[in-house]
């Protein structure tokens, strides 16, 4: 284990003040003991140069007093002395595992492995310690590193070490320390999201923590890096920021803030830093101005929603109504939950659809809650509305018998209202840990409630568990469409008062915890209802509609967990030129545009089916093959959706994964045969003022398809970097006539080589830097058609191919057999990229190394 800090034994560790670790439940990061949200309150400790390091005890207890922190983050792994002295001092400490993580850790398998058996060692060295808050499996790897690894192996890569990890030491938290630069690194089991953030303006940090929120998912997101250098913009200038970093990090419903640094003391790479001055405190101990700001900001501050609670702004009546229809085993914690809301001026109605018994009975307990009684059964709409004639508040709060609130729900939802000028605002409902595996399964299953956002600010869609509108707002626009019983209101209601210029917002820290259903039988009925909604929906939204009945909506669904990013079909990433795009984001059409739903439609499944019978039945193999091949699609497309859900830790394993493949391929065609079921019932005709078909959605040219390919790899004692590399490459290229093409983001240089120029020689290079300024630069060669190439060879091999069966199954001698095949071979040949370009872009890679002095390896 490396020991980065150290300090004196503590004789008494069982009188620390921490004796439990923090757990991390919804959006927050929670205390074990009261199970109240907390606000993550850290600075970054070290590394310091060698003999440099503070008095642990003295130094750590200035940052417990005078910064009022309850957390450090550290970036090598420290003994258990160092986490004692920490844990009798009231702080906790995040882990950052040091490694080789700024190399291609994946070229060599072997190394990889001892790391991540390293890092399972040094995370059970420390199992089960109170003040270990979590581990960091990573921190910012190189952009142009991860595009040279690829994101899907770096990704897997990363959810290895967490899985290790987490077998070491199954009660600890693991995350990736993520940048702007690789934002669509995601890997799966991270148990919450942390983000290096260095803005310097106001807005554009606030607006980039909401678009972290929404890539967090269900997850807590910790800021795990933020600050500014006092040296370039002046001790005040870094006060000022880091007070307003950390309230809008607050603001923005983050779990909390990691300030960067504690000293200006920093050791990297074999060598002190010189230059930086983020430090809180200066190179001799002493305080800056930012110290005391950060403190007197955040002092007070013990849960995520005390930032709000200083701050002056509206806080208005708000009813909440609660719909339930025989509700009555989950309405008693729904209503516990809202008696313990932490808003100054609300009231609770509950709306007795159906005039249940059982129901009133719970409700006998609940003295302070509004009984309304809707008799006969009405229907979801009706009770709804029934509910918000009975409320006197100037916002109307929509939840479910079968969601619990957070404390500060309203507060959240005030706030929102307030700051973005909204006529309905909602969060996230979040299913709660699951007890057993087969609620795991069903909560991880596909077609849940989900929000749809158009942007990081605005909604689209917000399901009705969660949803808030202004009074007058609803009655402008006639309240819920008595017609949706069960389900779709609340998408009807969203797309009415987008159509009357509305705008609906989106909080992700207003949360409340909404049940799934617990049984497989209880969510395919659900779907079903989904199904009925759905065809309801069709008649009076045409527009808004795919001719197999899916949605098409402008906004993306936020349903799975953020792994989904990367893997969303269609999905492209922005690396920029030559992969150094400081905000390398994801874009694509998303899975609410996906044509791979289809593949789950009842009638490709029906179609499938019905061709393996008939080619089984009259003895045709091509017809049953077909089929087959649809039938393959479909479970492919199922084991994607499960590949990519985001299951409990503690039910997460191969078979779930099955399970929940299983229930894709029954949700599907059960929802879409429901839904076909529905259009052929009567409808009435569409409103005339029905909202318009939306934009359609633009389409990005696909990658293109590349093929064989070498690399290479050149050592630099002098620390030459890739850009020289590619400037005398280009250089070379010039001079001998090979012409350029403008690459793609994920590429470096594209020469065309081969017959005409038709193909591309990709070449991609990346930096690895080493101690004492050596580096080593990697080029990769990837070989890709050009499109002309692509359409006039592949239709030029594809007729000589179909001419090659034809000679083989006729009665052509072998003579005619063996001349068709020749000009097959021979055509193929003459269109490969190896005649004549390839042998010379290789060698010119070569003789650049050499002109560079560079060392193959």
């Amino acid at each position: 284990m490396v020991s980065a800090v150290s300090a004196a034994p503590i004789n008494a560790p069982a009188a620390c003040p921490v004796r439990t670790r923090w757990t991390v439940s919804g959006k927050f990061f929670r205390d074990a003991e009261t199970g109240t949200a907390v606000f993550v309150k850290a600075v970054t400790w070290g590394p310091f140069p060698p003999g440099e390091d503070p008095n642990p005890i003295a130094e750590l207890r200035r940052v417990r007093d005078e910064l009022g922190a309850n957390a450090l983050r550290v970036y090598e792994t420290p003994d258990r002395t160092f986490l004692d002295t920490c844990a009798s001092l009231g702080l906790r400490v995040f882990i950052g595992f040091a490694w080789a993580q700024h190399v291609d850790f994946l070229h060599d398998r072997r190394l990889f492995r001892t790391e991540q058996e390293r890092f399972r060692h040094e995370v059970s060295q420390l199992r089960g310690h109170p003040a270990v808050a979590g581990w960091l499996v990573a921190n910012e790897i190189p952009a142009p590193l991860v595009r040279w690894m690829g994101p899907h192996r770096v990704n897997r890569a990363l959810e290895e070490l967490i899985r290790a990890g987490r077998e070491a030491d199954p009660g600890a938290l693991f995350a990736y320390a993520n940048y702007p630069s690789t934002e669509y690194l995601s890997p799966r089991g991270q148990d919450f999201i942390a983000f290096n953030l260095y803005l310097e303006d106001r807005e554009a940090y606030a607006r980039y923590l909401r678009r972290l929120q929404h890539q967090a998912g269900n997850r807590p997101l910790l800021v795990a890096e933020t600050g500014l250098d006092s040296g370039t913009h002046g001790e005040s200038a870094q006060a000022d920021a880091l007070a307003w970093q950390i309230e809008e990090a607050a603001l923005a419903g983050a779990s909390g803030a990691v300030l960067f640094a504690w000293s200006d003391r920093w050791y990297r790479g074999g060598e002190r830093v010189e230059g930086w001055h983020f430090g809180l405190t200066r190179s001799d101990g002493s305080a800056r101005p930012a110290l005391h700001r950060v403190s007197d900001v955040w002092r007070d501050w013990q849960g995520p929603a005390d930032a709000l609670k200083s701050k002056s702004f509206p806080r208005p009546r708000m009813s909440i109504v609660v719909c339930t229809y025989r509700g009555a085993r989950l309405l008693r914690p729904c209503l516990e939950s809202l008696r313990r809301l932490d808003y100054p001026d609300r009231e609770t109605i509950v709306v007795n659809d159906g005039g249940d018994a059982d129901v009133a009975a719970v409700l006998a307990d609940f003295p302070e809650a509004r009984v309304v009684n809707l008799s006969p059964h009405g229907g979801l709409s009706a009770a709804r509305n029934a509910g918000a004639r009975a409320a006197t508040g100037e916002i109307i709060v929509y939840t479910d018998d079968d969601c619990e609130a957070d404390p500060d729900w309203l507060m959240w939802l005030a706030y929102a209202f307030e700051t973005d000028c909204l006529a309905a605002a909602g969060g996230p409902n979040i299913p709660p840990p699951p007890a057993d595996r087969l609620r795991a399964l069903v909560a991880a299953a596909p077609g849940g409630p989900a929000h749809v956002l158009i942007d990081d600010l605005t909604a689209e869609h917000l399901p009705g568990c969660n949803l808030a509108v202004r009074r007058e707002v609803s009655e402008a626009v006639g309240g819920f469409d008595e017609r949706f019983w069960t389900a779709g209101d609340d998408v009807d209601f969203c797309w009415r008062l987008i159509a009357a210029g509305h705008r609906i917002g989106f909080h992700p820290a207003a949360m409340v915890w909404h049940h799934r259903r617990f049984t497989v039988k209880a969510y395919l009925k659900q779907q079903l209802g989904y199904g009925r909604a759905e065809a309801m929906l069709m008649p009076l939204y045409p527009g808004r509609f795919g001719l197999r009945g899916g949605a098409r909506w402008r906004g993306r669904i936020y349903l799975e967990g953020p792994a989904a990013w990367l893997a969303t079909s269609g999905s492209r990433i922005y690396h920029g030129l030559r992969g150094l795009a400081p905000y390398q984001m994801l874009y694509g059409n998303g899975p609410s545009h996906s044509a791979a739903a289809l593949l789950l439609d009842w009638t490709w499944m029906a179609t499938a089916f019905l061709l393996i019978a008939l080619g089984m039945l009259f003895a045709i193999p091509v017809t049953a093959l077909a089929g087959a091949a649809m039938a393959i699609a479909s479970v492919a497309r199922a084991w994607t959706i499960a590949d990519r859900a985001e299951i409990a830790t503690p039910h997460a394993s191969r078979m779930a994964r099955v399970g929940i493949a299983l229930l894709a391929l029954a949700q599907g065609p059960m929802r879409s045969a429901r839904r076909s079921l529905g259009l052929l019932q009567r409808r009435e005709p569409a409103p005339a003022d029905a909202p318009l078909r939306p934009p359609a959605v633009s389409r990005r040219p696909s990658p293109r398809w590349s093929f064989g390919g070498r690399r290479f790899a050149f050592w630099s004692e002098e620390g030459i970097d890739r850009e020289t590399w590619l400037h005398r490459f280009e250089s070379r290229c010039q001079s001998r006539n090979l012409p350029l093409s403008p690459p793609p983001e994920d590429s470096d240089d594209d020469v065309r080589i081969g017959p005409w120029h038709g193909w591309l020689c990709r070449v991609t290079t990346v930096t690895e830097y080493h101690e004492k300024g050596r580096t080593l630069i990697r080029v990769g060669v990837r070989y890709s058609p050009t499109r002309s190439l692509a359409w006039l060879g592949g239709s030029a091999l594809a007729i000589l191919g179909l001419a090659a069966i034809y000679a083989w199954l006729a009665t052509a001698g072998w003579s005619g057999q063996i001349a068709t095949w020749a000009v097959l071979l021979v055509t193929a040949g003459f269109l490969s990229p190896r005649r004549p370009g390839l042998p010379a872009i290789e060698g010119e890679i070569q003789a650049t190394a050499r002109d560079l002095g560079l060392k193959p390896l």
